[in-house]
């Protein structure tokens, strides 16, 4: 009877061995005992490439779309260009200020005075003392700033500010002018300098109208300042040096502590000239009887150093 068990077990298991080729695992049963028996499926590996199979097939990566034929009268785009110098955004001009400050400039000339309209002073002992050695009579300007406002298209501009000015009359011969003296009176000295001038500091404001030949680019600009000045005398001293030493006396001998005169300015570019013509004499005038002051209008000429 046993014997007979395991052959219909025997049986049975080779049944469902058959059908069952691709499953994991099969439970047989015989008799009272259960035995579990793990089986192994096959792996269909026909899709695998074997080392030694070189007959195996591999896909090849699709190919790129070709682009689309165009006919021979159909435009290609155009790509735009990017906008010339004269055009667009390149050419727009900076907006220039309606008003400019300029701080510290420096003037440096000669300082000269005239009468009745001549640098020849007439001879005679009013004007012998004042007769200059015009190479060492020097005039400095410090211009502590100025304020160009526009008028009209930035062609036509005011211009004021505020400046020292600093002259120097270097006088030839030997002359003594003591302080403290209305009228002044000039008298001859029995020494001899090396040095005998008169130094003299000024504030001045100047107000002028200036015109501009190219307001786009004033290194390339032509331009013309004419207008007033008005002057206050801060101080002043003579300075003689010779034989018998050096001496400095301060007075104001006499001179105008007011002055207004004519400004102007020509240049092209950072080149500028410029002429000071006081209308007001040196000196002033007085009422003492029998005495009379030289009529001596300053006048200054030089260069901008450092101009506007």
């Amino acid at each position: 009877m046993k014997h007979f068990s395991i052959l219909i077990g025997l049986m049975i298991f080779i049944q469902w061995n058959v059908a069952a080729q691709k499953r994991d695992t099969i439970l047989i049963k015989v008799g009272n005992d259960t035995t579990l028996v793990i089986m192994k499926s096959k792996i269909d590996t026909s899709g695998l490439k074997d080392d030694n199979d070189d007959d195996m097939i591999v896909p090849e990566p699709p190919e790129a779309p070709e682009p689309p034929e165009m006919d021979e009268d159909t435009e290609s785009p155009e790509i735009a260009e990017a906008p010339d110098d004269d055009s667009g955004f390149n050419n727009v001009k900076p907006q220039k200020k309606n008003v400019k400050t300029r701080w510290v400039m420096v003037d440096y000339g000669i300082s000269t005075y005239m009468h009745d309209g001549s640098f020849n002073l007439p001879e005679g002992s009013l004007y012998e003392p004042f007769v200059q050695n015009l190479w060492k009579s020097s005039d400095w300007n410090l211009h502590l700033f100025k304020m160009k406002i526009n008028m009209i298209n930035h062609r036509l501009n005011l211009i004021y500010g505020l400046s020292f000015e600093f002259y120097r009359y270097n006088w030839t011969k030997n002359y003594d002018i003591p302080g403290d003296e209305s009228p002044i009176n000039p008298i001859p000295s029995g020494k001899i300098y090396d040095k005998n001038r008169m130094f003299s500091s000024w504030v001045s404001v100047p107000l002028m109208l200036n015109y501009e030949s190219n307001t786009d680019k004033y290194s390339h600009s032509f331009h013309i300042n004419a207008g007033l000045f008005g002057g206050l005398l801060l101080a002043s001293n003579i300075k003689h040096e010779g034989n018998a030493g050096k001496e400095i006396i301060k007075d104001d001998f006499n001179l105008n502590q007011f002055r207004y005169g004519i400004t102007t300015q020509i240049g092209y570019g950072p080149i500028t000239f410029f002429v000071n013509y006081s209308i007001t004499p040196l000196f002033k005038e007085t009422l003492v009887s029998n005495s009379r002051q030289p009529e001596l209008f300053p006048i200054n000429m030089g260069l901008c150093l450092i101009p506007f």
